[in-house]
């Protein structure tokens, strides 16, 4: 899968630049974004405000379909301080950390930030070192998908969408074959039913959908409740509004852990 640098870059600029400009803590800041840099010194107070911010490519793998990109993002601070630069990294990290690009080709995997070294004599004052860590998982034809609850709230009809940990679709076609439908020597089966099944895991919430599923389970909602969701292909082309019952459900809690539900729903 080919590597685009500057569709790269102009990924990771333009996101920490929403950042930036959605904080007004940052106006009094510049950043020179780059993925190389000649650090100049100069004694100009202009300077004391600026931080720089250097994208590494590392060697990527090169699997059928997609390419595994790691990068480092080697920062240095604003004039003797860290505060600025350290929630602008946190603020990236969190963000966009499992997050897709807009035309979803490229999902973003970060670490948090780490502090290589302080009080680095640079210029007329002291900066930090910083370095983060990240991975792009590139693939340009692939075709993901997203799971969507629909519900209504105080009459408004809303959509959460399911943060899964694994997700998988199923569809059984019971076939029936018999000699009578054939008019050759070889059998011939015809389709009667066929069963959609959804399931995924999740971390156990407290949230609207998963609410819903207690009620079921605890038994305070009937067990024939219609669930709807949307699945939502990235090519657009499957975008329905699926009406399904909880068919399974089952949830772990293990000392140290976050609690997982596995679900499993069918028309």
């Amino acid at each position: 899968m080919k590597i685009n640098e500057e569709k790269i870059l102009g990924l990771i600029a333009t996101e920490l630049n929403t950042i930036i400009l959605g904080d007004t803590i940052y106006n009094d800041y510049q950043f020179e974004i780059t993925n190389e840099l000649q650090y100049v010194n100069k004694k100009k107070d202009e300077f004391n405000k600026k931080i720089f911010i250097v994208i590494k490519m590392l060697p990527a793998t090169l699997n059928f379909g997609q390419t595994l990109l790691p990068i480092i993002l080697d920062v240095i601070a604003e004039k003797n301080k860290i505060d600025i630069t350290k929630r602008l990294l946190f603020a990236f990290a969190e963000t966009y950390n499992l997050e897709w690009n807009s035309d979803g080709t490229i999902k973003q995997y970060y670490s948090t930030p780490t502090f290589l070294s302080n009080f680095n004599e640079i210029g007329n004052g002291y900066r930090s070192l910083i370095t983060m860590q990240g991975t792009l998982q590139i693939s340009e034809n692939n075709n993901p998908y997203t799971i969507k609850y629909n519900y209504t709230e105080n009459g408004t009809a809303k959509k959460l969408l399911i943060e899964t940990i694994t997700s998988g679709l199923t569809y059984e076609n019971q076939l029936d074959t018999q000699a009578f439908f054939n008019t050759s020597r070889q059998t011939k089966s015809r389709a009667k039913v066929g069963t959609f099944i959804l399931n995924f895991s999740v971390y156990m919430t407290n949230n609207v959908f998963l609410n819903k599923v207690l009620d079921i389970v605890l038994n305070t909602e009937s067990n024939d409740f219609e669930f709807s969701f949307d699945i939502d292909y990235k090519n657009n082309k499957y975008r329905h509004a699926i009406p399904l019952r909880l068919a399974n459900y089952t949830m772990e809690q293990n000392l140290g852990e976050l609690p997982v539900a596995n679900l499993s729903f069918t028309i």
